[in-house]
C-alpha cells in the first residue's frame, strides 16, 4: 500500500467518523455544520467520499449476493472483538443482499444500508 493510499484510508475513516457524529448528534445538518466550522459542501462532499469508498467494497455476482470487490486491501491494526455466530439480519434490496451480523457497529450498518439504499 502506498503512503498516498494509507493516507486515503485514514481520511476516509476520519470524515466516516464525523458523519457518524452528525447523525448522533440529531441536528440539522447547517446547524452541526455551523458548530464544527466547516462548511454544508464540504459535509456532502465527505460524504459523497465516504459513500463511494464503502460502496467500492459491494458488487452484485450471480444469484444476487454480494461480493468483495478484488482491489489492494487497506492496513487495519488486528483488535480481538467477541463474535457471535450468526447473522442479526438480512437486506434484500433487488439483486443485492446484504447480511449483518450480531456484534456491527452502528456505523457500519447505517454505511451498509445507505450503500444499498443507493442501488
Amino acid at each position: 500500500m502506498t503512503g498516498q493510499a494509507a493516507a486515503n484510508g485514514y481520511r476516509i475513516r476520519e470524515w466516516a467518523e464525523m458523519i457518524s457524529a452528525h447523525k448522533q448528534s440529531g441536528k440539522k445538518v447547517d446547524d452541526w455544520c455551523a458548530e464544527q466550522g466547516i462548511s454544508r459542501y464540504m459535509y456532502y462532499y465527505r460524504l459523497r467520499k465516504v459513500r463511494k469508498y464503502a460502496a467500492q467494497d459491494l458488487i452484485p455476482v450471480t444469484g444476487g449476493a454480494m461480493a468483495p470487490v478484488a482491489r489492494e486491501a487497506p492496513v487495519f491494526a488486528a483488535l480481538p472483538v467477541p463474535r457471535m455466530r450468526g447473522s442479526a439480519a438480512t437486506v434484500q434490496i433487488g439483486a443485492y443482499v446484504a447480511e449483518i451480523h450480531n456484534g456491527a457497529d452502528a456505523g457500519t450498518v447505517e454505511s451498509v444500508l445507505r450503500t444499498l439504499a443507493r442501488l
